[in-house]
């Protein structure tokens, strides 16, 4: 399973978050640094397994953590409705 972005977000640097805020709904998520790379990971749709070998690489973590990592933030994300499967 893909997952992918969903739909309109403004994104702003701020310190060391990335602060989205929905433009039709006005929502705001604030993203540290790792969910910040996840995000940029989701340009293209990706793969929890893919996600999580990318982080394992940016953020020198263990496999184990990694996927932990991902699978708690692709949770979180998708009750937020920030991303969604990608049905392709």
């Amino acid at each position: 399973m893909r997952y992918r972005r969903t739909g309109d977000w403004l994104e702003a640097e701020v310190n060391d978050e990335l602060l989205m805020m929905h433009g039709e709904s006005g929502r705001f998520v604030s993203l540290n640094e790792t969910a910040s790379y996840l995000w940029a990971c989701l340009a293209e749709p990706k793969s929890a397994a893919a996600l999580a070998e990318g982080l394992c690489a940016a953020f020198e973590v263990g496999p184990a953590v990694a996927r932990a990592d991902v699978e708690a933030w692709l949770e979180a994300m998708r009750a937020e409705k920030v991303i969604e499967e990608d049905a392709a």
